[in-house]
């Protein structure tokens, strides 16, 4: 907040350098906690060993294994088809992933519901490496490829994790669950895909909605600028890069070591994008304690279940006018980013 006061907001800012160091460093710290879950998975997945229980994750650790291995593959394959050099796929897509990772503990564990990374994947490594690596055609690629998977909102992965915490509270079995989310994603690509083709033809992108109408043209611009800058980072910017994954790295030591700690890794990352939301977390934060002061916790707990209720009625309600204008067309926009 002190930050967003002094006016440092600017996306060149160094702030968004420290918490893509941050980002990465605590993907990392996060597979090396779950090394032994990892090791498990892929035992099971190769062996079939009876010793590795996996009766109540969502999918059997083969097919979880497997089906993402082959989804991988396909990927890559995908981005080798439109002339991406297959090391640059993997670079770009673990950058990727660290991000959705970063993303699903974000909202899993500090309660935020969405988050935007504070550099798109291909910016990160189209920076790094710099134009003596990327050559026009792996930049165009890769800015194509990386606007495509940077939409953090339609990240499903952090809603899904969601799921299957209240199936846990609930006593819902979670293999059932998963096969009606994969079921429920099938249906909504068929559902939206295949309309906002017909609409986009129909109409044209530019009598859309603004998020459909200037994304094509901002995409064009930032290739047309990319290729003709040297897309190179400062010196002193590798340095900021460093300097967040040092400091996320003692946050996570001292979190871990001492229980009194305040200082969370993830509040640290996600400082950069905070500006959007924080005025929202300000007005939760500031509603609980003073329910919580004039209360106490008892009339915490009896609203908790009133305020989820306002988010559901909220989603219900929107679910329901979506569905009610798909077969009843209106003019205009029903719903604007």
């Amino acid at each position: 907040m002190l930050r967003i006061f002094l006016g440092a907001v600017e996306t060149t800012s160094e702030y968004k350098f420290q918490s893509t160091g941050g980002m990465i460093v605590f993907c990392i710290a996060l597979l090396w906690t779950a090394r032994a879950q990892i090791k498990n998975v892929i035992k099971k997945a190769f062996t079939n060993t009876p010793d590795i229980d996996d009766s109540d994750e969502p999918l059997s650790y083969r097919q979880a294994f497997f089906g993402a291995l082959v989804g991988f593959i396909f990927i890559i394959g995908w981005c080798m088809a439109i002339g991406l050099h297959w090391l640059w796929a993997l670079a770009l897509f673990f950058i990727y992933f660290c991000m959705i990772i970063v993303l699903t503990r974000l909202v899993a564990e500090a309660g935020m519901y969405n988050w935007w990374s504070p550099m798109k994947p291909q910016e990160v490594v189209i920076r790094v490496a710099t134009n003596k690596l990327v050559n026009d055609q792996t930049y165009t690629t890769l800015s194509i490829v990386g606007f495509q998977i940077w939409d953090f909102a339609t990240c499903v992965m952090a809603q899904a994790m969601s799921a299957f915490k209240i199936a846990d509270l609930g006593g819902f079995r979670k293999r059932t669950l998963c096969y009606l989310l994969l079921s429920a994603l099938v249906i909504s690509v068929i559902a939206c895909h295949i309309p906002c083709l017909y609409v986009t033809y129909k109409y044209g992108a530019p009598n859309l909605g603004t998020w459909m109408a200037k994304t094509p043209s901002r995409v064009a611009d930032e290739i047309g600028k990319g290729l003709h800058s040297k897309n190179v980072i400062e010196t002193r910017k590798y340095g900021h890069i460093g300097l967040g994954a040092i400091v996320t790295m003692a946050l996570l030591y001292f979190r871990r070591r001492f229980v009194w700690w305040p200082f969370h890794p993830l509040g640290f990352i996600a400082a950069y994008t905070i500006e959007r939301y924080w005025f929202a977390f300000f007005l939760g934060w500031l509603a609980k304690v003073i329910v919580l002061k004039l209360g106490g916790i008892r009339t915490y707990k009896k609203l908790y279940a009133g305020a989820l209720g306002l988010i559901l009625g909220d989603a219900v309600i929107l679910f329901l006018w979506l569905i009610f204008h798909y077969f009843l067309p209106i003019d205009g926009i029903l719903v604007e980013e």
